[in-house]
């Protein structure tokens, strides 16, 4: 009886620790996914695609320099990135199709591993 208890009691603690480890080793969102998300997002806030370049931000290069120049010029409104800080996270930029546009950048940072919307910002 002792050892059918011991029995139990070991195949409910490996049986919790496979969960528990599944769960922890949550995959990151493929960069199709990643796009997707941001894409819902960009229409959320009133765009339309057709209208625009979409780019993923490989290494988020792009984004994290904007990110800083932002950080330099504006405080304030650099507070809308705190959320990143420690996050594991991509930016996407849709571009407006055009010659020579200034402005008509928009940013989207989506969450790599919950598919969470972080923060948005840009113009349209």
């Amino acid at each position: 009886m002792q050892f059918q208890n011991w029995i139990v009691k070991t195949a409910f603690l490996i049986g919790s620790l496979i969960v528990l480890v599944q769960g922890c080793e949550k995959k990151m969102l493929t960069k199709e996914q990643i796009i997707n998300v941001a894409n819902r997002e960009f229409l959320r806030q009133g765009f339309e695609l057709k209208e625009y370049e979409v780019n993923y931000d490989i290494d988020n290069v792009k984004s994290s320099s904007r990110i800083a120049s932002i950080r330099e010029t504006s405080a304030d409104f650099a507070e809308r990135f705190n959320v990143l800080v420690g996050c594991d996270y991509q930016a996407v930029e849709y571009k407006r199709r055009g010659k020579n546009i200034v402005g008509g950048v928009f940013w989207v940072f989506v969450n790599r591993k919950t598919g969470e919307v972080l923060t948005v910002f840009g113009e349209k």
